[in-house]
């Protein structure tokens, strides 16, 4: 890759109000080249900012978790051990997305192999793709509480589908969205992700937040639903419903398969 290609990083720093933000957007506007970064930070949003735009909102818990798995150094090549089961948690997307995440874990380690979202996927073809691309076999696949649901279609559950595919399934526990985050702020100072097939991921996890109350100047328990949720979802029910031998927290009860 040559200079060029690499570019240049310019940093802008001036005290609140000197006019840092009109000064970058004339530099934007007039110079096609110039690209801004978008910092993550743990403040709320001022009136006018938009996530993403202006700044990437996070919780603070989360951003110090991810921060503290970059400088203990998780955050590198998780390689497949044969000796140990691979846990398949799959966050089921009705009309958008699914995202899977892969995890073996060995004592008090959770490791993240990889992770990938699905969109407009069937059951059955996210199954022969994991077969196709991922070089481990699956154990066990973790699927959220409303997995028992019957399809209008079909008139099957979707761990019904699961199991017409050879996966033998553990159903996480229906427990409250805040409940869930709990247990994975739990684990995760215990996370290791591979460095290479887990990037959205990790995004994510850093992108997701709970609503900010603006009249009463709180967050609130509420997450913010945007594309992060199915990412972060996914960990969540790893965290409630991993089958039972492993430690550190609330597991879901093993149902069947093959």
């Amino acid at each position: 890759m040559s200079d060029i290609d690499r570019g240049n990083l310019f940093v802008v720093a001036a005290p609140s109000g000197a006019g840092k933000t009109s000064l970058v957007n004339a530099l934007i506007e007039k110079t096609a080249s110039a690209h801004l970064s978008v910092s993550h930070t743990t403040r709320a949003p001022r009136p006018g900012e938009v996530d993403g735009v202006h700044y990437h909102f996070v919780d603070r818990p989360g951003f110090e978790q991810m921060v503290a798995a970059d400088e203990g150094k998780r955050i590198t090549t998780v390689k497949y051990d044969n000796s140990l089961p691979v846990v398949a948690a799959v966050d089921l997307g009705w009309s958008d997305a699914m995202v899977v995440g892969f995890w073996q874990t060995a004592g008090t380690e959770h490791r993240c192999l990889a992770a990938k979202a699905y969109h407009h996927t069937s059951v059955p073809d996210m199954i022969q793709d994991w077969k196709d691309n991922f070089e481990f076999p699956i154990d066990t696949v973790v699927l959220p509480h409303d997995a028992r649901v019957h399809e209008l279609g079909s008139g099957k559950t979707r761990q019904e589908v699961f199991h017409d595919q050879g996966c033998r399934t553990t159903i996480c526990p229906g427990q409250k969205i805040h409940e869930g985050i709990a247990a994975v702020l739990q684990i995760l100072p215990h996370m290791w992700f591979d460095k290479e097939r887990t990037s959205m991921l990790r995004e994510a996890l850093l992108a997701y937040r709970s609503e900010f109350d603006e009249v009463k100047e709180v967050h609130r328990v509420t997450p913010v639903h945007d594309w992060s949720s199915h990412w972060a979802d996914m960990v969540r029910y790893y965290a409630l419903g991993r089958p039972m031998g492993n430690i550190w927290g609330p597991q879901g009860t093993f149902e069947g398969g093959y």
